[in-house]
């Protein structure tokens, strides 16, 4: 059962602060001739300025941040049975690479290898936490804003991984246990290596009409409020493993991606 406690919203009379939600996808991808798959990809947007006001000169000098925190949800609902199956969402801006305009990648949750397995389960966690300095009633007095969302969740036979790149950040659904082939170690209380043999074969993670929730948060920053507005692409590209070697991928059609302007948009107090 997934768990959410979400407190990304500060109080009204904070500055400089907005709140916008997105559809990023909401259609079906043809994995082959009998097996498809819907999926609904949504992302709330939180931005905010800490640290000072963003129109003052002197923001990048008191250490001021421009931050936009995404939260990912939806979910893969399949058609058809499939072993192998890897799901990949990235989010990438298009904005400058360099100085204080820059747009850098900073967090994305869950962590990889951060699963904690009971049986069949994976068990992972969203923890984010942090002490915002922001400012509040036309911008004449600070607050300390305690921004945090944390979410656990758990995936049956499938792995959730994340990372944080020079310019993009995302995280992936993953069905290693089948690519790699591994189930027959997973069943210790089967009596016999057939008995174990016949569970893997007759138990697929991505399973007919078997639905899979989207679980992510990304975290960006810059320096400066001229860095905004800025494109991010929003990618979704599946792929297959091969099942004896799952660092090779065989791409499922062509990525898809939405592209769409991020623009925190503050007004002056």
């Amino acid at each position: 059962m997934t768990i959410v406690t979400n407190n990304l919203s500060p109080p009204s009379n904070v500055d400089f602060f907005k709140f916008f939600d997105l559809l990023m996808l909401d259609q079906r991808v043809q994995v082959n001739d009998s097996v498809y798959y819907d999926i609904t990809w949504r992302v709330d947007q939180y931005a905010y300025a800490v640290n000072g006001n963003p129109f003052d000169n002197n923001f990048v000098d008191n250490n001021g941040r421009i931050y936009v925190v995404l939260v990912h949800s939806g979910s893969v609902r399949m058609g058809g049975s499939i072993d192998g199956l890897k799901l990949k969402f990235t989010v990438s801006g298009q904005g400058s690479t360099s100085g204080n305009d820059r747009i850098a990648p900073y967090i994305q949750l869950p962590l990889s290898n951060s699963a904690v397995t009971s049986g069949e389960y994976n068990n992972y966690e969203i923890d984010y936490s942090e002490k915002m300095q922001v400012l509040k009633n036309q911008a004449s007095e600070y607050e300390t804003f305690d921004a945090a969302y944390h979410e656990t969740f758990a995936r049956h036979f499938l792995k959730s991984s994340g990372w944080v790149g020079a310019s993009d950040t995302g995280f992936e659904i993953v069905d290693e246990y089948n690519a790699k082939g591994v189930r027959l170690l997973l069943c210790p209380d089967r009596p016999t290596l057939l008995a174990s043999l016949l569970t893997w074969c007759n138990i697929k993670s991505f399973d007919a009409l078997s639905t899979h929730e989207i679980h992510g948060l990304s975290i960006f920053r810059s320096r400066t409020l001229s860095a905004w507005p800025c494109k991010f692409d929003f990618t979704h590209a599946p792929s297959l493993l091969l099942f004896s070697n799952n660092n090779i991928e065989l791409p499922i059609g062509t990525p898809i991606t939405k592209t769409v302007t991020i623009d925190p948009d503050f007004k002056r107090p």
